[in-house]
C-alpha cells in the first residue's frame, strides 16, 4: 500500500524483530509442552463444566470480566470498541501524533489479548473439551 505521495511507508517492526520474537515464542512453546501434558490428564477435574449453549453467549458478554451485571457490561463493551475505532481513526490520520501512534500500538497489543483466550477456550469447548465456564451461575 503506498500512501499519496507514491513512497511505501516502512514496517512499524523490522523483520529481524519479529523473527527474535517468534523464536521466543516457538521455544516458549517447547518449555511449556510438559505442563500441557499434565493438565490434560487433569481434565477430568472440569468434566462438570456444559457445553456451548445460550447461556454461553451471556458468559461471554457478561460474567467473565462484569460480574453478570449487564448494564456494566454494555456500558463496557461499548466504552471498548469507542476506543478502539477512535484510536484506529486517529493512527490513519495523513500525519498521525506519537501519542496516536501508542494508541494504536496499545489497541494492536489489546484487542487480541482481550479476545483471542476467550475465544480459543470457547472453540475448544464447541470441539467437545469443556473448558469455558468463567461462572457457574450465568
Amino acid at each position: 500500500m503506498t500512501d499519496r505521495s507514491g513512497t511505501v511507508p516502512s514496517a512499524m517492526v523490522d523483520r529481524a524483530v519479529v523473527v527474535r520474537w517468534a523464536v521466543a515464542a516457538s521455544a516458549a512453546a517447547v518449555v511449556v509442552l510438559p505442563f500441557i501434558g499434565l493438565a490434560a490428564g487433569q481434565a477430568k477435574q472440569v468434566g462438570w463444566i456444559t457445553g456451548i449453549g445460550w447461556a454461553t453467549l451471556r458468559q461471554v458478554f457478561a460474567t467473565a470480566w462484569f460480574g453478570v451485571v449487564y448494564p456494566y457490561a454494555a456500558l463496557g463493551w461499548l466504552l471498548m470498541i469507542v476506543a478502539v475505532v477512535l484510536a484506529v481513526r486517529a493512527a490513519r490520520r495523513p500525519s498521525p501524533a506519537a501519542r496516536d501512534v501508542l494508541r494504536m500500538q496499545a489497541v494492536r497489543v489489546a484487542v487480541p489479548l482481550t479476545i483471542v483466550p476467550t475465544a480459543l477456550l470457547v472453540a475448544a469447548t464447541a470441539a467437545g473439551e469443556h473448558l469455558y465456564s468463567p461462572s457457574t451461575r450465568a
